[in-house]
């Protein structure tokens, strides 16, 4: 991929990447995180050169997060998280149809 390329990528001018890669630490992170995405690279690799240990999908989030238990607001209301999954198309023969 030339520098332009991954200019035009991350929303910045092609000297940032230059400077990038002479060493310069860059000052939009979101700019590195749309590159991440489009050539699909571990964010944490580009920046360090190491691979993320903890992958986020594999935590619960009881894992993620501090659980913390107010009185104040006991008995007020319940938070539940769910994954949601993408609906399969149904199909002609499905709804009844031909």
């Amino acid at each position: 991929m030339s520098q332009r390329a991954a200019a035009e990528i991350c929303g910045v001018n092609a000297t940032s990447i230059t400077d990038w890669l002479a060493g310069m630490a860059p000052r939009d992170l979101s700019a590195v995180l749309r590159l991440c995405q489009a050539i699909k690279v571990d964010f944490q690799w580009l920046l360090t050169g190491q691979h993320s240990e903890v992958r986020l999908e594999d935590l619960s989030l009881n894992e993620i997060f501090e659980i913390e238990h107010d009185p104040a607001f006991s008995g007020m209301f319940v938070i539940e998280a769910k994954r949601l999954k993408r609906r399969s198309k149904k199909t002609s023969d499905d709804k009844g149809g031909k």
